[in-house]
């Protein structure tokens, strides 16, 4: 995530100063109760109702508790719509627009515009507070209402994070519920990653970002992400491989191995439906021919996963996407995006298209850093 939309220092100084107050109490660290928060949030009659906390954050209720707020944040996994790998276009349509030079008094007003709308979308989405912040402080000044509203809700999220943990070790984690806000939390603590690492301790499963230096003398941080590892899970579960509806495009994880539908939208486009998906944790080996099973029409099998010359012991390793489509056309274009470190933000490829039949291969390296890929409008 880019951290120069505007100076931030401010908020650098803040956080720091809640980060330093809450590793004084470092006794009074706790991992979210899951089982717990799962029973409280669904109680309409008691003081933890869901929908009740998210009102509240809204609301910029300054009252709530730190179990509330717990609550409200760590109950964001137990909702119908949670995915923690979701993308948000109109999160980064503001991001940009944030990001022209210096935003005018225009800009300013059509970024917060669009924040108010995600905030009732995504209610626990820390990146949204954190722009609306910064937006709120550069439009209406210091001393504003609307920067404090902006603010007090920023501080309630970070505040449940930082409950459960200063970041310095496994124990004493950050818990998160997307990947992404480990990329937010530490732009507005003032941390730059230069590298992440996804680490197993004790049937947890931990992001682990080294980090540039900084004044604080911190060498790295350390994120649970097990709720969002366990979301992957359930994608490659039973219950979770194959999508009702066609969309155009799909996110596929990497180490997977894929089957999608073609269906035709209107003359010339296609829309994508997932037949199946599975976990492939095997290495391609490039000397080899890759094999593929006979295509019904309209299908495209492939795999997103590592590969390698495994005839050499000391070739680096690559991250492929290779498929075969049986297309009902001779030639099909289609778009592609990279992730990187489970960022949550897409880069585009440079693919262009496929002919039917044959076996199309893209590669990249694997020491970037790439977590998924997403692909889709196919057209003729």
């Amino acid at each position: 995530m880019k951290t120069k939309i505007f100076p931030v220092l401010c908020l650098f100084f803040v956080f720091s100063f809640c980060l330093c107050s809450l590793k004084a109490q470092e006794d009074e660290y706790q991992a979210p109760n899951y089982e717990q928060i799962k029973q409280d949030i669904a109680q309409k009659d008691g003081n933890f109702y869901y929908p009740t906390l998210v009102e509240r954050l809204h609301q910029s209720d300054t009252t709530m508790t730190m179990e509330q707020l717990r609550a409200l944040y760590y109950g964001t996994v137990f909702q119908s719509d949670y995915n923690p790998y979701g993308r948000c276009d109109e999160l980064e349509k503001v991001l940009n627009l944030l990001q022209e030079g210096q935003p005018s008094k225009k800009d300013l007003k059509r970024a917060l515009t669009s924040l108010k709308k995600l905030e009732a979308k995504y209610p626990t989405n820390l990146r949204i507070y954190f722009y609306k912040a910064i937006a709120s402080l550069e439009l209406y000044g210091e001393y504003s209402a609307e920067k404090a509203k902006a603010f007090n809700q920023l501080y309630m999220l970070c505040y449940a994070i930082m409950s459960t943990g200063d970041g310095s070790d496994y124990e004493k984690a950050f818990h998160i519920v997307a990947t992404d806000q480990s990329y937010t939390l530490m732009a507005i603590l003032g941390f730059s990653p230069t590298e992440q690492a996804l680490h197993e301790h004790e049937g947890q499963m931990y992001d682990v970002f080294p980090l540039e230096e900084n004044e604080a003398e911190i060498d790295e941080l350390y994120f649970n992400v097990t709720p969002c590892i366990k979301y992957l899970d359930k994608v490659f579960s039973d219950e979770g491989i194959a999508s009702d509806e066609p969309q155009s495009e799909v996110t596929i994880p990497l180490n997977s191995q894929f089957t999608l539908e073609l269906v035709e939208d209107k003359k010339g486009s296609y829309k994508l439906k997932l037949i199946d998906i599975q976990r492939y944790t095997d290495t391609l080996c490039w000397d080899e021919e890759q094999k593929f099973d006979d295509l019904q029409p309209n299908i495209i099998q492939g795999y997103f996963c590592y590969a390698d010359y495994c005839d050499k012991e000391d070739s680096d390793l690559d991250v492929v996407l290779i498929f075969k489509s049986n297309s009902a056309t001779k030639y099909l274009q289609y778009d592609s995006a990279l992730e990187y470190n489970r960022s949550g933000s897409f880069s585009p490829t440079s693919n262009v298209g496929a002919y039917s039949g044959t076996v199309i291969t893209e590669m990249w390296k694997a020491k970037d850093g790439i977590t998924a890929i997403r692909i889709g409008n196919f057209r003729e």
